[in-house]
């Protein structure tokens, strides 16, 4: 996390705000499987470790939270995300978008769903299968 300074507010010790007012700028590293085609001609799959980075940029950015827990963050002034998904710990693509304003809503620690407005520019991938 980086920015131009961060500000966190506490109450009763518990974090209830995070923000980031200039150049907000975020990196995750998430971490899961990708099934991997064995050949052509057979239905056969193995599993390989994968990880990547997360990325969450923007003018400025708020975090709010529910009893200590991420609840969700707004990024907004030219945000950008990159978000890899995955389902049952298993790859299955990743999500770029841009937007003026990028909310990202979290349930139980884990990313909901994401909200672009203005200016949208969206591109999700799917995960190909490699073969081998």
């Amino acid at each position: 996390m980086a920015g131009s300074e961060i500000i966190l507010r506490y109450k009763d010790e518990v974090m209830e705000h995070l923000y980031i007012p200039e150049q907000a700028h975020v990196t995750t590293l998430t971490k899961g499987l990708q099934e991997i085609k064995i050949s052509l001609n057979d239905t056969t799959n193995t599993r390989s470790e994968v990880q990547f980075v997360d990325d969450l940029t923007g003018s400025s950015l708020q975090g709010f939270f529910d009893e200590g827990q991420m609840d969700s963050l707004q990024v907004e002034g030219m945000a950008t995300s990159l978000y890899h998904i995955f389902e049952d710990s298993i790859y299955q693509g990743k999500n770029i978008a841009s937007g003026d304003t990028i909310i990202m809503i979290f349930e139980e620690n884990n990313l909901d769903h994401i909200v672009v407005s203005g200016a949208l520019e969206e591109n999700t991938r799917r995960a190909l299968k490699r073969q081998y």
